[in-house]
């Protein structure tokens, strides 16, 4: 993907000062399944504010892990040593990748667009395996899924 650039952004989205835990409503939590998240400081080497979404219990091993990435754009990701592609969500351009970390049969990455030299990174992944016919590409909806109400919420402001 060395060279390949993302298409230009619908509008900017700036994510300075944004909890990435305020970008899911009740019930958008709700429907996906998960708890109330849990807000982190200096949660990869960017520093960038994270959140984590659990699951509910007794339903699957699912965690959605959305950062609000200030120091890169989303175009870092293209050079994912696990491969990169470029798609969309809600109309921004995004690279979709898996983490090193996980088998990439459970989990799927996207990093969205939303600003220049910033990204919004959205993380599914089912550690054990246990989501009703987990896949890649399922990972990838459920993500895109996320993803799309997270920058819903960032374009309205409904935070």
């Amino acid at each position: 993907m060395i060279g390949q650039s993302l298409p230009a952004r619908p509008a900017e989205l700036r994510l300075d000062g944004v909890d990435p835990c305020t970008l899911l409503s009740a019930a958008q939590r709700a429907k996906l399944g998960t708890s109330t998240g849990v807000s982190g400081a200096n949660t990869d080497e960017f520093g960038s504010t994270g959140c984590v979404w659990s699951g509910t219990s007794p339903g699957p091993d699912s965690s959605w892990i959305p950062k609000a990435i200030t120091g890169h754009g989303a175009d870092y990701a293209l050079n994912s040593v696990t491969g990169a592609q470029v798609v969309a969500v809600s109309g921004f351009p995004a690279v979709q990748t898996t983490s090193n970390f996980v088998d990439p049969a459970h989990e799927c990455l996207v990093f969205v667009y939303v600003a220049a030299g910033q990204s919004l990174s959205v993380e599914y992944v089912n550690r054990r395996g246990d989501y009703p016919g987990i896949s890649h590409e399922l990972a990838c909806q459920l993500v895109t899924t996320a993803a799309t109400a997270m920058v819903t919420t960032l374009r309205t402001g409904a935070r």
